[in-house]
């Protein structure tokens, strides 16, 4: 008799008992029972012998070879509904054919002829429909609850596809790590006896109970098409993944807790089971963070080249996507052939063009433009819609000239990244402590100190005030995303509403600070200009004024202030530029008058200044 002792349904201390002696088929019992060793076997009191012969009674199991019959049963209709039952089972994929049960797979019982059941067979039938529903049920006695719920909670953080350290699981629960180590290894020990006593055995899916040899042969199926999500999808549609029965458990998630069991049983010095080659890469790339990727298709990942890779992920840093048919044009590649790569490096489709990857906002590093613009906005200029969300982008791309998704996908976009969406406004409801550059700190003092709307003179004052340069007021005009422009000069905070007052006051104080030129001329040929210096002009290091005369040499003079070289000076036919250098060796302040002195011959400038205001 070749058929193992698990179909007498043993109770647990029983079963470990006679396992523990290396009796694991009826054969063995038997021949223990009638040699007499059977009493003396470590674990085996007078309960569990009365239990062992009780069970051997009801089989029919002793000396005979344990294919007994029973003449009043009828064998034949008895199996034809079992397999009924369990060939329906099979086609909702709630039971996979190849399950093993006691050494035997499910196929090979419904092969079995009708006519040739015995008790054996039926018992084995009858167990695959008596037993367990569900991968729940199964999962909830193998990690030992109700009883344990908090330490499964531990092993399913620590096991699980999102695998978590040590001390982030410490923190949270306001313990050591070497007290998390301690909770998950003891769980562990749990389910690992709870599968098999502790004897040395051949790793087999047979030792995991039914509904779980199910799940796993359905991801065995998939073969190298097989992801994660894909699977998880799959067993919970079909209803084999159930749900919880206990309560106080709800919070941990039934596919990471099946995920963990499995991921212990296979690893470590003496695994329990054998995983599929695909199913072992799946797992692992989910503890990456790449759930939806086919194994396939993350096989195929590997031989991107780094400028693809590095591309694709730039381009995802600063867009929050990637727009696949713009990139394949910058990188002169098949777009068809970039698509797969996309997808190889963990994206999904978004729509025929833009491919995303999952990329929640609490993941902010320096390097991540995207979540950075779009929570500074939110941060400094509160809820807004998502046209001004992608208003804003632009701005912050411009530099780089990455594209940005329409309206209709980034609302999308921010949703599934973790940002709020609530009557057309977008916000975000964890901590923000986004940090603003210099040029962006004074534009906004300037709007806050000033009003709604500034000018372009005021924000030039603001800067000189602030001891910054005017080239850095337009580079942060043109790549903040937190300012627009409102008409002609002037700007406003984005998404702040304004009003005509405000224009009003900007547009008043807009006139533009030009002054008219005094120019005198002597008969060796020199030329005097003498101007007044505005703001304007003395942040920008220019001169613009009306009534310059037209030079016939322009370009670069040499320039002298107080004796001394001091660069070249840039004439044009209405402004001279370059003069940042002369003006601080001046000393000059806005009101003030300087004079230019041309020496036309000698082709030379010399600046003087007074205190004439």
């Amino acid at each position: 008799m070749e058929s193992p002792i698990g179909v007498l349904g043993l109770s647990s201390r029983a079963a470990n008992a006679l396992y523990r002696a290396h009796l694991t088929s009826l054969g063995e019992l038997c021949q223990a029972k009638a040699s007499g060793t059977l009493p003396r076997v470590r674990g085996i009191g007078a309960a569990c012998m009365q239990e062992i012969l009780t069970r051997l009674e009801q089989l029919d199991v002793g000396s005979g070879s344990g294919a007994h019959r029973d003449p009043s049963l009828d064998y034949a209709l008895l199996a034809a509904q079992a397999k009924l039952r369990i060939v329906d089972e099979v086609n909702h994929r709630c039971l996979h054919e190849k399950v093993q049960v006691a050494q035997h797979s499910v196929r090979e019982l419904l092969d079995l002829p009708d006519d040739r059941y015995t008790e054996v067979e039926l018992q084995l039938l009858n167990s695959i429909l008596s037993g367990a529903r569900s991968c729940s049920q199964e999962i909830e006695e193998l990690l030992g609850l109700p009883a344990r719920t908090s330490q499964a909670r531990v092993f399913v953080q620590r096991y699980g596809p999102t695998k978590r350290t040590l001390q982030s699981i410490g923190d949270e629960l306001g313990v050591t790590r070497e007290r998390v180590r301690q909770i998950a290894s003891r769980e562990a020990r749990i389910v690992r006896s709870a599968v098999l006593p502790r004897v040395t055995v051949v790793p087999s899916l047979g030792l995991l109970p039914i509904r779980i040899q199910t799940a796993l042969l359905i991801a065995f199926d998939r073969g190298m098409q097989l992801s994660l999500r894909a699977w998880e999808s799959e067993i919970r549609d079909s209803g084999l993944l159930g749900a919880w029965t206990t309560i106080g458990a709800e919070d941990i998630d039934l596919f990471d807790a099946l995920v963990a069991i499995v991921w212990y049983l296979s690893s470590g010095d003496n695994p329990m089971i054998v995983l599929s080659e695909p199913l072992i890469l799946a797992l692992n790339a989910a503890r990456g963070g790449s759930r939806d990727v086919p194994v396939e298709t993350m096989l195929a990942g590997t031989a991107i080249s780094r400028k693809t890779r590095a591309a694709i992920r730039r381009h995802n840093a600063f867009s929050g996507a990637v727009n696949v048919r713009w990139l394949s044009t910058e990188l002169n590649v098949d777009t068809v052939s970039l698509c797969r790569d996309v997808m190889a490096l963990g994206f999904i489709v978004l729509s025929s063009d833009w491919y995303w990857r999952e990329d929640p906002v609490g993941s902010i590093t320096r390097k991540n433009v995207f979540h950075r613009a779009v929570c500074k906005m939110l941060q400094f200029c509160g809820p807004l819609t998502v046209e001004e969300i992608c208003g804003g982008l632009r701005c912050a791309v411009r530099r780089q000239r990455y594209p940005v998704a329409p309206p209709s996908l980034m609302e999308r976009l921010l949703v599934a990244n973790g940002y709020r969406l609530e009557d057309g406004l977008v916000s975000y409801e964890g901590e923000l402590a986004m940090l603003l550059s210099k040029g962006e700190r004074a534009i906004l003092d300037c709007i806050q100190g000033r009003g709604r709307v500034v000018n372009h003179n005021e924000l030039c004052r603001a800067f000189l005030d602030a001891g910054l340069s005017l080239p850095l007021l337009y580079s942060t005009l043109r790549c903040s995303p937190l300012f627009e422009r409102v008409g002609h000069g002037c700007v406003k905070l984005r998404g702040m509403p304004v009003h005509q007052h405000d224009l009003d006051r900007a547009r008043r104080t807009l006139a533009r600070q030009t002054s008219r030129a005094d120019v005198s001329y002597d008969r060796s040929g020199r030329i005097s200009i003498t101007v007044v210096v505005s703001d304007l002009c003395l942040a920008a290091g220019t001169m613009t004024a009306s009534g310059l005369p037209s030079f016939a040499a322009a370009g670069d003079w040499p320039c002298i202030v107080k004796g001394s070289y001091c660069g070249s000076l840039r004439v044009s036919r209405s402004s001279f530029r370059h003069l940042s250098q002369a003006y601080a060796q001046l000393e000059v302040h806005p009101g003030d008058k300087v004079t230019f002195h041309f020496d036309v011959p000698q082709h030379m400038v010399t600046l003087e200044t007074s205190n004439d205001r």
